[in-house]
């Protein structure tokens, strides 16, 4: 968010806390240079805009004093001021009125407002990043400044959705573990998911305490595969009891791992696992229910996303950035298409909209080849 997107997002009383606590910069009838990103307060006997506070947009001096006695707002929610036969100047904004300004003057500043801080994006994402997305569009031949759409309103409007394409394709994964000691399971879904990926079950003991058993499965594997073949097969904590060679009860690994395959292969084939994502009807929170014939760890891997730009795979980046392009390319090409077309001179920003298609189809299509799976049962 920029600095006038976020002084848009300001009360009025933070408004002047921000003029007052980032050096109350002034506007006199001497002032020929003007900063960018500087709010200033208008000292101007007899402008009718004389005590509002004013954004400067860009950078701006003249060997000539600018003419704030002929100063005109044209709109206050956009801010637009001119100076001469309505035309906008593209170098300031107004922020607040002359006349709000002074109904808070008797309010005191809050010195512990801090102007600007952390201001945020719904995404996280570099201006290069940007400037590439932008490209289509003309950025940066064409400032970004001056498209129809700020900065903000890109991000959350048109990059975010492409963002959010990419995820339901290729959505992060983290992986989770929960005791299941019965039959069936219930688990909220986690604020920052959008669902399961996979649920499974993995062998070993819930409640460790109960059986003195590990719950960890690597633990699990490393007991049974490996300490019962070691220390013997009678041990009644294993429940494993083999015949060596001779005929007679001994430790005989062979007979063991016959013994475990037989085991399992009754348990992998009357194993069942089933689960599904609905609303809970109290708390309005996203569950996924469920359950398994065969008791252990449940494992579910959360599929989430992310508001970060750099998430996104490497080798998918290119393709991100597309999908992001065509979003911006529709946006632009459908508001700037609502111009009469049987105007003279007027651009045809149908190339917008099928450029937009096209870049679309293509990035989705390749996801969906990239993503399609198959499955075999026996």
């Amino acid at each position: 968010m920029n600095i006038l997107d976020t002084l848009r997002t300001y009360s009025n009383i933070q408004k002047r806390d921000t003029w007052a606590l980032s050096g109350a910069q002034t506007i006199t009838t001497t002032t020929k240079m003007y900063n960018k990103g500087v709010l200033y307060k208008l000292v101007y006997p007899s402008a009718s805009l004389n005590g509002a506070l004013i954004l400067c947009l860009d950078t701006f001096s003249s060997s000539t004093l600018l003419t704030w006695l002929t100063a005109i707002l044209l709109d206050e929610d956009s801010g637009y001021i001119s100076f001469s036969d309505k035309i906008i100047t593209p170098y300031f904004s107004l922020i607040l009125t002359p006349a709000k300004r002074a109904a808070i003057d008797a309010t005191p500043v809050n010195e512990s407002f801090v102007p600007y801080a952390n201001p945020q994006y719904s995404v996280i994402i570099s201006d290069e990043e940007i400037d590439q997305i932008l490209l289509e569009v003309g950025v940066p031949f064409i400032e970004l400044e001056e498209l129809e759409f700020t900065k903000g309103q890109i991000i959350d409007n048109m990059i975010k959705p492409a963002l959010l394409d990419y995820f339901k394709w290729f959505p992060k994964i983290r992986t989770e573990v929960y005791p299941m000691a019965t039959t069936v399971f219930d688990l909220q879904v986690p604020e920052d998911s959008f669902g399961a990926q996979r649920v499974f079950v993995a062998q070993g003991s819930a409640n460790p305490g109960a059986t003195n058993a590990p719950a960890n499965p690597l633990l699990r594997y490393l007991d049974e595969a490996i300490y019962s073949s070691a220390l013997g097969l009678n041990n009644s904590r294993r429940g494993f009891i083999g015949r060596n060679n001779r005929g007679t009860l001994g430790n005989s690994f062979a007979v063991m791992s016959m013994d475990r395959a037989v085991r399992q292969g009754i348990t992998n084939y009357a194993q069942r696992i089933s689960f599904r994502t609905e609303i809970h009807p109290e708390t309005g929170k996203k569950h996924i229910y469920g359950y398994s014939l065969k008791t252990g760890v449940l494992t579910v891997a959360w599929a989430t996303t992310s508001n970060n730009w750099s998430d996104v795979d490497f080798r998918r980046l290119n393709e991100a950035r597309q999908l992001a392009t065509s979003k911006v390319l529709r946006a632009i090409g459908m508001l700037r298409s609502q111009a009469k077309s049987d105007i003279p001179g007027t651009v045809d920003y149908d190339s917008f909209i099928s450029r937009a298609d096209t870049l679309e189809e293509n990035v989705l299509q390749v996801w969906k080849e990239y993503t399609k799976v198959s499955i075999v049962r026996s």
